[in-house]
C-alpha cells in the first residue's frame, strides 16, 4: 500500500496543479488547509472538496499506465450564517448540503513513485506487481470513473450549473432533505422570521401534546420531554427573541420525611434526614457541606441551595458571558477551609452570597468562541485566595474575586490543584504528570504507563498513583523518591491470562482506585470485576474475595457466537479459581464505579454498576453484599446521599 503521506503529496503537488487552471477560470480559489476549491455566491459558498478513496492508485496493465484516482465532492455551505448562529447561541455550526460527487483519475509518470513510498516495498522488478495486487479492487470500479478530460469539459460545468440554481438562503433551506429546529434558523437569518415563528409555534405545541400523552402512559419519558421543552424554549429565545412558557415547569420540592432507614449491612445504618422531589428535573450533581447544606445542580445551569431544614436559601441560573459558549459542563465541589460550594467559576459561601471569578479572555479560540468550562478550583486558607485552572492558565484571585496572579501552563482537562502543598499538577497525555509550584516552576516529573491517565494523591499528599488502562499501575513516594509498579490483575504470572481469561487478551487495567483516609492502604477495581487492595507502604497485594453468597449475587457474563449457521449462547458465572496456590475471583463485568470509606478506613464500600454494594473491613474481609436502589455518595464524612429517579434522599449515620 502507498503511504498516506505520499497520497497527500500527490493531491497537493500534482492533482491541485492540474485542477487549478480550470477551477480558477470558473472563479474558484483553492484552500490548502481545507483541501477545497471555494467560490462565494452571495451569502453562500460553492465548495468542491478533494478526497481519495481506498486504493487510490491503479495500474492499467494493457496500456502500461499508472493512474491516481480521486473524488471531487460538491456542496453548498453558509459560513456567514454559521458565524451568526454561533453569535446567537454560543454553539458551533457548520450548515452544509452535499450535492454530488465525481470519481476521476489523472495519469502519473512511473518515476513519480519510489519504492519507499510504499508501506511494504519490493524489488524494482516487482514495482508494478505491488500496485496491481494491492489495489486490484480499484480496477473493478473504474467503470464508475469519468476521465479527467470529461471531468473538466462536462462533469464540472454541469455540477456548477446545478449549484447555481441555489443562489440564496431561502433556496438553500428548501433543498435540505430534513428540517429540524436548527434548520429553521436559516429562515430567521434570511429574514423570513414570521415563517420561522409559525414553524416553532407548531413544534412547541407538539411538545405539549407529547408530554400530556406521556404523563398518563410513560411518566419517565414525560420527564425527559419536559427537559427537552426547556431546552427548546431557551434555544428559541436566543435565535428568535421570542419567549415560550413551559406549562409543566415546577420547583424542586422538599417532601415530608418518611423516617426511612437505609442499611448497607449491620455496621452501616443510616436514618433519613431530608428528602427532595426531583421529578421532571435533570439533576447534574448534588453536594453537601459539613453544616448539612445541600447544593443541587439541575441541567448544568440551575443552582439551588437548601439549608438543613429544607429551606431554599439560594437560587441562580448560570449564563455564559458574551463571546463564550452558551452551554457548558459545570464542575462542582466544596472548598475546604472556606465552607463554600463552587459551581464552575461561581462561589456560593456560607452566607449564601455568590462571587463570580472572572475568566480571562483568550487570545486564541476556535471559530465557535471561548469555552466556560473550568478545570479545577481550590481555596488557600493561609492567604485567603481562590485558585483556578482554566484552559492553559493558573489564576490566583483575592477574596473579592480580583485577579492577583496569572501563569500560563500546559492545559489539560486532567490538570489539578493541590492547595495545601501549593502544587499545580499538569497532565500530559500518555507521558507524565508534572508538579509545578505556584510560580509555574517545575518540581518533579512523574512518568506513567500507556493509558494511565487517572491519578490520585494520598490524603497527606506524600504518595501518588497513576492508573487506568495499562495492566501495571505506578506508585510514587513523593518524600523518598521511591517509584514502583503494581498490578491489579497479576498478569506477570505465567499463564494467568490463559487460565483466567482465555478468550480475551486485553483490558486488565485498574479503572478505579483510592487511598484509605489514613493512607494505610489502597483499594480499587480493575477490568472484569477484579477487586483488590494493597497495604502501604509495602504495596503487598491482596485479592479481595467476596463471600460465596455475594458471588452468587453477581451478574453472569453472557454473549452469543455464530458458527456454521448456528447461534450459540454462552454464559460465564463469577467463580473462585485456584491458580499457583492462591484463590482468585474469576469475574466478568460487575465493575465498581465508586468507593466509599467509613470510620477512617475501617470499612469501605465498593458500589458496582448493577446496584450491588460490597462491604469490606480493614482486614480486607468481605462483610456482605447488598442490593441498593439509586446512586449513593458519602459526603463531608457525615451525610449519605441517594439519588433515585424522582427523589434525592439525605441520610445521617446511626
Amino acid at each position: 500500500m502507498v503511504r498516506d503521506s505520499k497520497i497527500k503529496q500527490l493531491i497537493a503537488g500534482v492533482l491541485v496543479d492540474r485542477l487549478t487552471p480550470h477551477m480558477s477560470s470558473l472563479g474558484f480559489k483553492y484552500s490548502k488547509t481545507k483541501v477545497q476549491f471555494i467560490r462565494q455566491r452571495g451569502l453562500l459558498q460553492q465548495v468542491f472538496s478533494i478526497s481519495y478513496v481506498f486504493c487510490s492508485l491503479y495500474y492499467d496493465k494493457p496500456a502500461d499506465k499508472l493512474y491516481f484516482s480521486f473524488r471531487l465532492s460538491s456542496s453548498i455551505e453558509a459560513p456567514k450564517f454559521d458565524k451568526w448562529y454561533t453569535e446567537q447561541t454560543g454553539e458551533g455550526m457548520h450548515m452544509q448540503h452535499h450535492m454530488n460527487y465525481i470519481h476521476s483519475a489523472i495519469e502519473l509518470p512511473f518515476d513519480e513513485l519510489q519504492l519507499d513510498d510504499f508501506y511494504q516495498s519490493g524489488s524494482a522488478a516487482e514495482f508494478k506487481k505491488n500496485i496491481t495486487t494491492s489495489l486490484a479492487a480499484t480496477n473493478a470500479r473504474q467503470a464508475d470513473f469519468v476521465s479527467f478530460e470529461e471531468l473538466v469539459s462536462h462533469a464540472l460545468p454541469d455540477l456548477i450549473a446545478a449549484m447555481d440554481q441555489i443562489s440564496d438562503i431561502r433556496q438553500f433551506y428548501e433543498i435540505l432533505p430534513q428540517k429540524y429546529d436548527i434548520h429553521h434558523t436559516l429562515l430567521i437569518y434570511g429574514g423570513y422570521t414570521d415563517e420561522a415563528r409559525t414553524l416553532y409555534d407548531a413544534h412547541f405545541q407538539r411538545y405539549i401534546d407529547i408530554i400530556e400523552e406521556y404523563q398518563s402512559t410513560d411518566p419517565a419519558s414525560a420527564v425527559a420531554y419536559i427537559g427537552h421543552l426547556d431546552n427548546f424554549i431557551a434555544f428559541t429565545q436566543r435565535v428568535l427573541q421570542h419567549t415560550y412558557t413551559n406549562p409543566f415547569t415546577h420547583m424542586i420540592k422538599v417532601l415530608d420525611r418518611q423516617k426511612e432507614t437505609l442499611s448497607i449491612g449491620p455496621k452501616l445504618q443510616f436514618n433519613e434526614c431530608l428528602r427532595f422531589d426531583i421529578g421532571g428535573f435533570n439533576i447534574t450533581d448534588v453536594r453537601i457541606n459539613t453544616a448539612g447544606d445541600v447544593l443541587i445542580i439541575e441541567n448544568s445551569k440551575n443552582v439551588y441551595k437548601y439549608n438543613t431544614k429544607g429551606d431554599l436559601v439560594f437560587e441562580k441560573t448560570l449564563s455564559a458571558p458574551d463571546g463564550f459558549y452558551k452551554s457548558f459542563n459545570v464542575k462542582t465541589g466544596y472548598l475546604q477551609g472556606k465552607d463554600a460550594f463552587y459551581v464552575n467559576n461561581y462561589i456560593i459561601d456560607q452566607d449564601n452570597k455568590c462571587l463570580e471569578l472572572p475568566l480571562p479572555i483568550l487570545e486564541k479560540t476556535d471559530k465557535y468562541g471561548q469555552k466556560c468550562d473550568i478545570t479545577d478550583l481550590a481555596y488557600l486558607p493561609s492567604k485567603d485566595q481562590y485558585l483556578l485552572l482554566y484552559e492553559n492558565w493558573f489564576i490566583i484571585y483575592n477574596s473579592n474575586g480580583g485577579i492577583e496572579k496569572q501563569i500560563e501552563i500546559e492545559g489539560h482537562r486532567n490538570n489539578s490543584i493541590v492547595a495545601e502543598k501549593q502544587w499545580i499538577v499538569t497532565h500530559k497525555y500518555d507521558v507524565a504528570n508534572t508538579l509545578l509550584n505556584f510560580d509555574g516552576e517545575k518540581i518533579k516529573v512523574y512518568p506513567y504507563a500507556h493509558g494511565n491517565h487517572e491519578y490520585a494523591f494520598s490524603h497527606n499528599r506524600n504518595q501518588l498513583i497513576s492508573f487506568f488502562y495499562s495492566s501495571k499501575s505506578q506508585y510514587y513516594d513523593l518524600e523518598n523518591g521511591r517509584e514502583e509498579n503494581f498490578w491489579a490483575h497479576p498478569t506477570y504470572l505465567k499463564d494467568y491470562k490463559e487460565t483466567m481469561y482465555n478468550d480475551i487478551n486485553h483490558n486488565f487495567g485498574l479503572t478505579i482506585a483510592a487511598f484509605s483516609p489514613d493512607d494505610q492502604y489502597i483499594t480499587g477495581c480493575a477490568d472484569h470485576g477484579k477487586y483488590v487492595a494493597w497495604k502501604l507502604p509495602s504495596l503487598e497485594r491482596t485479592e479481595l474475595i467476596p463471600l460465596q453468597e455475594v458471588i452468587d449475587m453477581l451478574s453472569p457474563h453472557t454473549y452469543s457466537a455464530y458458527k456454521d449457521g448456528v447461534h450459540t449462547e454462552y454464559s460465564y458465572h463469577p467463580a473462585l479459581v485456584e491458580f499457583e496456590g492462591q484463590t482468585y475471583l474469576k469475574n466478568r463485568g460487575n465493575d465498581a464505579h465508586r468507593i466509599l470509606f467509613f470510620d477512617k478506613g475501617d470499612l469501605f464500600v465498593m458500589l458496582l454498576s448493577d446496584g450491588i454494594a460490597l462491604v469490606w473491613n480493614r482486614q480486607f474481609e468481605n462483610l456482605g453484599g447488598y442490593k441498593i436502589t439509586g446512586s449513593l455518595d458519602w459526603q463531608a464524612d457525615k451525610y449519605l446521599t441517594r439519588q433515585l429517579e424522582k427523589e434525592i434522599v439525605i441520610y445521617t449515620r446511626v
